[in-house]
């Protein structure tokens, strides 16, 4: 999946092999191998590649199919208009995290009211 994926961001970025390899301080032979699934990168190779694409780690192994970037806000993660102020995209998050809290207490006591 790895090298499915580092393919298709590279040709998008309209840069080849050797481009992707000098900014990554890799071989061209390693992107090679990346790409063709013979070889999997080291984890600060990942890291390094999902840093380049502002994707995250999860999308480049599979786990998701979302091309998000791994520096996600709660603005992002909330669905929130640019627009709004600050205090209230923190004040949102405190009570998503609170309805979750609560959630997974109810469910691990197996309470449903």
């Amino acid at each position: 999946m790895v090298g499915k994926r580092l393919a298709k961001l590279r040709k998008g970025k309209g840069l080849t092999q050797e481009e992707l390899a000098s900014c990554l301080s890799v071989s061209k032979y390693s992107i090679t191998m990346y790409e063709t699934n013979r070889k999997t990168p080291q984890e600060t190779t990942m890291i390094a590649i999902a840093k380049y694409f502002n994707v995250s780690l999860d999308y480049l192994v599979g786990l998701t199919d979302e091309l998000y970037s791994y520096q996600r806000d709660k603005r992002y993660i909330l669905k929130v208009s640019k627009n709004v102020h600050p205090v209230v995209v923190d004040t949102l998050s405190e009570f998503v995290d609170f309805v979750n809290c609560k959630f997974t207490e109810q469910n691990s006591t197996g309470d449903e009211n």
